[in-house]
């Protein structure tokens, strides 16, 4: 018995681009990093067993080491203290805040990483 196996998805290497297996490299990994205040902090967050929460300082370890592993991006989280939350979300757009400090101590340490930020306002609300 023969088998016909017609190549037509080979024709062209945008085709073959498109059909190809998918392949995950190091290079392709986001790090999801959450944020609290203070200084050599590493609080694991209960609710996530082997995740931590990371004072800046640490943070900027924790991205070193990363990116000598060849992780390039990294998602940002903040922890924001209850008495700095209120129903505008003020702490979100107050200068040096800790996301803000963050953000810019990341940038001048590690100026080729790939910071991702959320916009989302539900870590600074009350409501």
């Amino acid at each position: 018995m023969n088998i016909h196996r017609p190549r037509r998805n080979r024709k062209s290497q945008a085709i073959r681009d498109m059909v190809e297996e998918t392949s995950l490299s190091v290079k392709d990994f986001v790090y999801p990093l959450f944020l609290t205040e203070g200084e050599n902090k590493k609080v694991e967050i209960s609710s996530m067993p082997g995740m931590y929460r990371f004072s800046i300082d640490n943070l900027l370890k924790e991205i070193g080491q990363s990116m000598e592993l060849g992780i390039p991006a990294f998602a940002l989280f903040p922890q924001i203290e209850e008495s700095r939350k209120d129903k505008y979300a003020k702490e979100s757009y107050r200068e040096g805040n800790l996301y803000l400090r963050a953000i810019a101590q990341v940038k001048k340490e590690f100026p080729v990483a790939c910071i991702i930020t959320d916009v989302a306002m539900d870590p600074y609300s009350s409501d």
